[in-house]
């Protein structure tokens, strides 16, 4: 990996992303987590460092790390079972597809978050945030 200075760094682009077992990830993942990321290159490896909302809350449900080859999470790269909730990489999948279970502590679970965490990134926008928002572009425009 070229170093922060090369003009070829960042040619080569990859997401890593939290996923959640049972939603879709699609609409749960790092964009949607209020996620971000840093990342250094020391002797040609690329170390990235990744932040979003806390996900102890879903370890009895099961939490994935995907790593793709994509600028964003695409289903071309993944494949969500909508009957198990269990997210796989795709046979046909081209450039880096990766998918990791992430352990975390059982214990660490909390149900009644994790439900009223979902119920919020997942509502859909009312009429007056829609209007907020419009409002909002057209003043910036």
């Amino acid at each position: 990996m070229p170093n922060k200075s090369d003009p070829e760094y960042g040619k080569e682009r990859f997401l890593v992303s939290p996923l959640v077992k049972g939603q879709m990830p699609w609409q749960v993942n790092i964009m949607t987590m209020n996620g971000s990321y840093s990342e250094i290159v020391r002797d040609g490896i690329i170390y990235r460092m990744i932040e979003f909302d806390r996900v102890e809350i879903f370890a009895d449900r099961g939490v994935y790390i995907a790593v793709s080859s994509d600028n964003f999470f695409n289903n071309q790269s993944f494949a969500y079972n909508e009957d198990t909730g269990e997210i796989s990489l795709k046979a046909d999948a081209g450039g880096i597809s990766v998918v990791f279970d992430l352990p975390l502590d059982k214990s660490k679970a909390d149900p009644a978050k994790a439900e009223a965490y979902l119920k919020e990134l997942l509502k859909e926008p009312s009429a007056d945030t829609a209007n907020e928002e419009a409002a909002i572009e057209n003043e910036q425009a």
